[in-house]
């Protein structure tokens, strides 16, 4: 399992907008894309143009919480979970990668 957890200073709504639009955090070459809906693809395109969908949102609460499926060739599926909870004058985001049972 992956845990990681950061304050940022925004409120929740620009914070959760600012993960989803700017992959920034993303640690691995290429551009991670959510499309932004329950349902929605979860796509990464390759540094040479390659377009590869990794995954599928699973819960989408705008401002609050973030889930998507994670899916690599030869690893088995895990999934993503993303928190937004006040704290202070900022937000908290809190990600979680794991197997289902993190939900």
């Amino acid at each position: 399992m992956i845990h990681r957890s950061d304050v940022v200073p925004l409120p929740s709504t620009e914070a959760f907008d600012l993960f989803v639009r700017t992959t920034a955090w993303w640690p691995h070459p290429g551009t991670l894309t959510i499309t932004p809906h329950k349902g929605g693809a979860v796509t990464l395109t390759l540094p040479d143009g390659t377009v590869l969908k990794r995954g599928t949102v699973i819960a989408w609460d705008r401002g609050t919480y973030l889930a998507f499926t994670w899916n690599e060739p030869e690893i088995l599926e895990t999934i993503v979970a993303v928190s937004f909870t006040p704290a202070g004058n900022g937000t908290r985001v809190a990600l979680t990668q794991g197997t289902p049972d993190i939900l």
